[in-house]
């Protein structure tokens, strides 16, 4: 991704010659050919690896020209309030411009080669750019990440914000799933493509994204719920499942409650038992329930829905619609 910002360059050098001039009859006087070196700094706010309307300019910035080959230092400029800097009356040459890391900030990162180089010479203009951004990880390296820090990561929606009366979003890439909670409101629905800035925060003993700013990116494709046992369920398969999609089938309805106006029920296709929650805010129909006597029956249901914790270690199974319940 980050390779795209060659093409949208906006930091120029200019190089300014000047001309030698006859001192005399039989004697030449030789002046130095100088140049100057403009630029920008950029700040990628919405982490697409493009100078966009997304963008702003970034304050604070230090680069440094080094004399190519050499550790000879010719000027360290920091970029204004503005992102601009400038160094003047510089040599024609070839340098190196060297970006100093440790002033784009902590969870900053400078979107560029270590090292530029490039060649000042007279009325030749040259240009490139400065910018940085957040890193950009995956749901697995986003779930591994120091509490506090701040990513971009891009995956496909499981769930439509507001599903469950909140402002969290479920998220899958291929190969995890997260939560993203406190969403900054953004219409997202089931299947949405979507890039997410927020802050590796926990929430009920799991990892999540926190605060976060969402970026749409068009349709996505969601991978079928995978499908599993009742037992795996209520442990999201030792974690590993934490806030995916899944699918119970054959699961034999044993007790019904009513917990903070939800309707829970537990339900065992013979390897253990799981609740399943019916969250009143997702206008899902209370099914009818039938317990095992000598007529009838106990209700079977096969149930997709989307894992979250209680916790204590314990994972529920939360249905999205009423088309994630079947009763068999």
């Amino acid at each position: 991704m980050r390779a795209a910002w060659g093409r949208y360059a906006i930091v120029v050098l200019a190089a300014v010659g000047i001309a030698c001039e006859n001192a005399g009859e039989g004697r030449v006087l030789a002046v130095q050919a100088m140049g100057t070196v403009v630029g920008t700094a950029v700040f990628d706010g919405n982490g697409s690896g493009e100078v966009d309307s997304g963008d702003s300019p970034f304050e604070g910035l230090r680069v440094r020209l080094v004399v190519k080959g050499t550790l000879d230092t010719v000027a360290v400029v920091t970029a204004d309030a503005q992102g601009a800097y400038s160094i003047e009356r510089l040599p024609v040459g070839t340098y190196e411009i060297l970006v100093d890391s440790a002033s784009a900030g902590d969870t900053v990162e400078v979107v560029l080669h270590d090292s530029t180089e490039v060649t000042v010479r007279p009325d030749i203009t040259v240009a490139f750019t400065v910018a940085v951004s957040f890193p950009s990880v995956d749901v697995t390296g986003a779930r591994a990440l120091v509490p506090g820090t701040k990513v971009f990561l891009e995956g496909v929606a499981l769930v439509a914000l507001g599903a469950f009366g909140d402002t969290t979003i479920h998220v899958r890439d291929a190969g995890a799933a997260i939560r993203a909670t406190r969403v900054q409101f953004q219409p997202v629905a089931p299947g949405d493509s979507v890039r997410l800035l927020g802050r590796r925060s926990s929430r009920d003993g799991q990892p999540t994204l926190d605060n976060v700013t969402v970026f749409p990116l068009g349709l996505g494709v969601v991978q079928p719920p995978e499908r599993i046992s009742t037992l795996a369920a209520s442990s999201a398969d030792a974690g590993r499942l934490d806030a995916a999609l899944v699918k119970v089938v054959n699961a034999t309805v044993s007790d019904t409650t009513t917990r903070q106006s939800d309707f829970v029920v537990t339900a065992d296709d013979g390897s253990g038992p799981l609740e399943i929650v019916f969250d009143i805010d997702a206008g899902l129909t209370i099914p009818t329930i039938t317990f095992p006597d000598s007529v009838t029956q106990a209700t079977v249901m096969d149930v997709t829905g989307v894992l979250v914790p209680n916790g204590s270690s314990v994972w529920l199974l939360k249905p999205r619609v009423n088309a994630d319940v079947i009763e068999r």
